[in-house]
């Protein structure tokens, strides 16, 4: 059901002056009713139309957050201009729904924006939405003062209007190939605090490259027309829905910060879902990167993380392991802030950027004694080193390899590496 424009703006003509911004009313535009395109594989920029591409719901995950309740506007935005807003995914301590684990992988989103830039198929542009997700968010912070986003997509070739220069409002599901799906933790930081200053995500949309007007990001939910959790795995999953904890307010930065608040009747927030696997924990950020090499014992170590990267001690560990590991050698390991260049290093390469933090005491492989052989294996417990550490804060992410003495040539042998996110 289509709420009518005329409804939001009169919310907004009567709501208080601390509630409603004195532009919210300018931002609000009508828009007919979304189209949709079909799901934008982000790997081949390529828009397949609904019920083609062999788009399952293994492909693309189950729904775990739906705020798509159609409300027949969009916020006008700038190329420049940046909208963020916030949702709630539920951990098993939630309530109301109870979620089915306590982190999730993210396998696509879906995202709605109206453009006046004519379609590929009409030898137009296009439209192009930059889409980035936080980890834990504050509703209608300033994102300069929260946690460093877990993930950002630039989506280029996304359908445009066949009407040009006509603003037509689409709606698409974006789905992520395999090496950059995300770990979402639920509830923020894995457990229900009952507080949406503790249990939020955040998702911003940026419409860029517009060179005609009218282009903007559609509004989503209302609780009157669509119930709050709706449209997700825990609850009516084939319907739309409020999506859980959002909060009736948006934020536009960076020209004028300030916060659009839709004054609580009707209800609306920027249009999102996010879809994901909910049959086992996802180890935030515990994702590979960097190429390994192979070792004189014709050894190629394969890195995992389990567990969840904290700040804070007392919630278990975060395991560093690497198995297929050149037997009886010694190892250490380093890690830094950020993924740099793949460079050559001994007899491997170093994929993490300086400056780097050594991975100390040196322990020992292990493995069978006698001839060399893949019966080693190594293991580190980052959670100390990150507790300990004051250029590590929550909200960053982690890089690391282990590194070891190879029985050939340089000596200096560097697995592939594992970054992981780091939670309070």
């Amino acid at each position: 059901m289509l709420r009518s424009i005329a409804t939001l703006l009169a919310t907004l003509a009567v709501a208080s002056p601390l509630r409603a911004q004195t532009d919210a009313r300018g931002s609000l535009v009508p828009v007919g009713p979304p189209e949709y395109a079909g799901v934008h594989d982000l790997a081949t920029g390529v828009t397949h139309p609904p019920g083609s591409g062999g788009y399952t719901g293994t492909l693309l995950g189950v729904s775990l957050y739906r705020n798509t309740c159609p409300t027949g506007a969009a916020v006008t935005a700038s190329s420049a201009e940046v909208l963020t807003d916030t949702g709630r995914i539920p951990s098993s301590t939630s309530i109301s729904p109870v979620g089915a684990r306590d982190s999730y992988l993210v396998k696509s989103f879906q995202i709605g924006y109206a453009t006046a830039e004519a379609d590929i198929a009409q030898g137009g542009p296009g439209a192009r939405v930059l889409v980035t997700f936080y980890q834990d968010f504050d509703p209608c912070a300033d994102p300069a003062s929260q946690p460093a986003p877990i993930a950002t997509f630039d989506v280029n070739g996304l359908p445009g209007s066949s009407t040009s220069p006509a603003v037509e409002a689409k709606v698409v599901t974006v789905a992520l190939p395999g090496n950059l799906h995300f770990c979402l933790a639920a509830d923020a930081t894995t457990a229900f605090d009952g507080a949406p200053d503790q249990d939020s995500f955040g998702y911003s949309l940026q419409l860029v490259d517009q060179t005609l007007p009218g282009g903007g990001i559609l509004l989503g939910s209302d609780p009157s027309t669509c119930f709050v959790g709706f449209g997700t795995v825990w609850n009516a999953p084939t319907l739309e829905g409020t999506g859980l904890d959002n909060p009736d307010q948006i934020r536009r930065d960076p020209t004028a910060p300030h916060c659009i608040d839709f004054g609580g009747s009707p209800h609306a927030g920027l249009w999102m879902a996010v879809n994901g696997d909910i049959n086992q924990n996802c180890t935030p950020g515990g994702r590979p990167f960097c190429s390994g090499a192979v070792d004189g014992a014709g050894c190629t170590p394969v890195v995992t993380i389990s567990g969840i990267a904290r700040k804070t001690l007392g919630f278990g560990p975060c395991t560093l392991s690497a198995t297929q590991v050149h037997n009886l050698r010694a190892y250490s390991g380093f890690y830094g802030l950020g993924q740099g260049v793949q460079l050559n290093f001994g007899n491997g390469f170093r994929c993490v950027q300086a400056p780097l933090t050594r991975i100390l005491p040196v322990a020992f492989t292990g493995g069978t004694a006698g001839p060399p052989d893949c019966s080693g294996a190594m293991s580190r417990n980052l959670n100390p080193l990150i507790a300990n550490d004051p250029s590590v804060l929550p909200g960053d992410t982690v890089f690391v390899q282990f590194l070891y003495r190879d029985s050939v040539g340089l000596s200096a042998m560097p697995t592939h590496g594992m970054r992981a996110h780091v939670f309070p």
